[in-house]
């Protein structure tokens, strides 16, 4: 929570919103601090989701609606230079932080982007494929694809994992796969993280890149010593995988 607030330029917004709301009447001042206090709330109880900023941005908009009451009372000089403190801490902290603006340095490889790709180019092999990762590597594969966690069927939208993950708790691999399986050729793939309960050993692994330093290409197929290697870090997300295309049997 805290990098979000600070590394986006969020806490400029937070500091001239309340600064704002301290300016108006007491009953708008409790009502605006009321709803602020209910976002982070709800934002704490959800604990955001795979990316922690996301639920934060519709503040950046709450805050400015807030702060109207100091914009109307300074005075034009002091206007200028508020704009200016906001505009320069906000290029500021993305540039600092957020590395695809960086235009000076190399970009990290998307290992998700990467994954699509190398499905895309030998797309009949894996044939139907699974995933929660939809946006990226569905986009790029192209092709038939099964979103795990049910956004784009209603059918496994009706189930409900075990653990709650904000956006991420609808959804069941075993009904996911026999709809990828009733597709088309039958064959489907996965994709998933380094998760026995998707990959138990080297050989279902087809394809796979590392999240944390990745390879300039997509590794096809895994060598008992990376394997090994990998496992030994106790951290599933350590690696991207696609499954070995499967077809479920009759």
């Amino acid at each position: 929570l805290r990098a979000s607030v600070f590394n986006s330029g969020l806490i400029v917004f937070l500091l001239f919103g309340l600064a704002g709301l301290w300016l108006e009447t007491r009953r708008i001042f409790y009502a605006g601090l009321f709803i602020f206090l209910a976002w982070i709330a709800y934002y704490i109880y959800i604990g955001g989701d795979a990316y922690f900023e996301r639920h934060l941005v519709g503040l950046y908009f709450l805050m400015a609606a807030f702060s109207a009451k100091l914009w109307v009372s300074a005075k034009r000089r002091t206007r200028v230079l508020l704009m200016a403190v906001i505009l320069l801490t906000l290029v500021a902290s993305i540039r600092t932080y957020e590395g695809r603006f960086d235009y000076f340095s190399p970009k990290i490889r998307d290992t998700w982007v990467m994954l699509g790709k190398a499905v895309e180019s030998d797309r009949d092999r894996y044939g139907t494929l699974i995933t929660f990762a939809a946006g990226k590597i569905s986009y790029f594969a192209g092709g038939d694809n099964v979103d795990l966690i049910g956004l784009n069927d209603p059918h496994l939208a009706t189930f409900r994992l075990e653990s709650f993950v904000p956006g991420h708790s609808s959804g069941n691999l075993e009904e996911a796969i026999k709809l990828a399986s009733s597709n088309g050729s039958g064959i489907y793939s996965t994709f998933s993280f380094l998760d026995p309960d998707y990959v138990e050993k080297p050989e279902d692994v087809a394809l796979w890149v590392n999240n944390y330093s990745p390879q300039e290409t997509v590794q096809q197929g895994v060598s008992d010593a990376d394997w090994n290697n990998a496992k030994s870090e106790e951290n599933i997300y350590i690696w991207s995988i696609i499954s070995e295309p499967n077809k479920q049997s009759e």
